[in-house]
């Protein structure tokens, strides 16, 4: 019978570190929508097609997936590991959602464990050699501290545990030898969409300020490097004005907290770019408070909360201007499709390559400048990421618990 549940964490350096239960914030959220749909499904993204296909020709897409997971389940029996940097916010949730859901149209599943680090190093690296230990065939990971766990990859691939990486970079990691998988985002491809997106926005006058997630988390940097990189490959006029990435840990108190003290000292900031743009309504209470209008906003990963609270605000206020580029979780998805792919034996080209990283493009779910805008739909989950491949029942269920 397969069993889904949180993983206890193997003793380590004699501390008994458990794995906490994946809980999403009350604010932190994603995308969505207004006038609720009659559908019980998702409300339909902004645009379902798939981004312009990467550089070695990998899709994602909006709300739902360009694959079939059970293609490739095949028939060996898998125990699968769910391994999280930091579980507490809403797009951790849906994603686990997700990947739980893949896992369970696969009747060879048997077991899908579930440890959350709680954004601690060590409990990631202990979570690693726990989860080898009970047994698990493949593990689907966020690597957020980069070098630090490759060894830990290492050790399980050696030990036949197949990981899979999705979103940030890890460290020095190569595919397939330290890792089987590794979907990460096209940064400058990324990057570049958001200035070009910022100079129009900002009449090519834009003081940026570059909100990211916990300090010292491994996409933040290289991400900051690439849109400064776009800006110079552009010629734009717009400056960033935060010379390192602004700790907002991807929550929306400390963000709204980070905003609040730019404002303090420049209250001439008119862009943002936040790596979690669920908290751009605490982005919105910072600059309410300080009496300034709002700022150009673009960045990736929004909740429903999100999607309502733009919705009110243009409608005051036509000339507020956000984008947002999703689908991030989704990542996640094709990660674990390539795990599954790899421990059976199937080949999949169509995954993408197994011999270096999948590239991705995310989509656009959010464009006021091009009058893209979902609907706010406030009975879906405020802290939810429609641009996943969750139904609205299933993104519900996985608030719910």
């Amino acid at each position: 019978m397969r069993k889904m549940h949180a993983a206890a964490i193997i003793p380590a350096v004699g501390l008994l570190l458990l794995a906490s239960a994946c809980s999403s914030s009350s604010t932190s959220t994603t995308p969505s929508e207004a006038a609720a749909p009659a559908s019980s499904q998702a409300a339909a993204p902004a645009s379902s097609e798939a981004a312009a296909p990467a550089v070695d020709g990998t899709q994602i897409m909006l709300g739902e997936l360009p694959f079939d997971i059970t293609n490739y389940c095949g028939t060996k029996p898998m125990v699968v590991g769910i391994l999280d940097a930091y579980g507490g916010n809403g797009w951790a949730v849906g994603k686990k959602a997700i990947l739980e859901k893949l896992s369970a149209q696969c009747p060879n599943v048997t077991d899908v464990l579930y440890v959350d680090s709680n954004f601690d190093v060590q409990q990631y690296i202990a979570g690693v050699d726990s989860l080898v230990a009970q047994g698990a065939n493949v593990i689907e990971t966020f690597d957020a501290f980069g070098q630090a766990p490759v060894e830990a990859f290492k050790k399980a691939q050696a030990a036949g545990v197949l990981i899979g990486n999705g979103n940030a970079i890890p460290g020095d990691a190569k595919v397939p030898a330290d890792v089987t998988a590794n979907v990460i985002p096209d940064m400058q491809q990324e990057a570049e969409m958001w200035v070009e997106w910022l100079t129009k926005a900002t009449n090519n006058a834009g003081k940026v300020a570059y909100i990211g997630g916990p300090a010292g988390n491994l996409f933040d940097v290289p991400s900051l490097a690439a849109v400064n990189k776009a800006i110079a490959n552009q010629g734009s006029g717009i400056t960033v004005v935060t010379p390192e990435p602004v700790a907002g840990n991807w929550d929306p108190a400390a963000t709204q907290q980070a905003v609040t003290g730019l404002l303090q000292k420049d209250p001439s900031i008119n862009g943002i770019i936040s790596t979690y743009t669920a908290t751009i309504p605490a982005i919105m209470r910072a600059y309410e408070a300080a009496g300034v209008p709002y700022p150009a906003i673009t960045g990736q990963s929004a909740s429903m909360e999100t999607v309502c609270e733009i919705n009110k605000a243009v409608k005051k206020d036509p000339k507020f201007q956000v984008q947002s580029l999703d689908g991030s979780q989704n990542l996640h998805a094709l990660s674990l499709a390539k795990l599954f792919a790899a421990f059976q034996g199937i080949a999949a080209p169509e995954l993408g390559p197994t011999d270096g990283d999948t590239l991705i493009a995310y989509p656009s779910y959010i464009n006021t400048l091009e009058g893209v805008l979902p609907a706010c739909d406030n009975t879906f989950p405020p802290s939810a990421d429609m641009s996943g491949a969750l139904t609205k029942e299933e993104a519900t269920a996985a608030f719910a618990k």
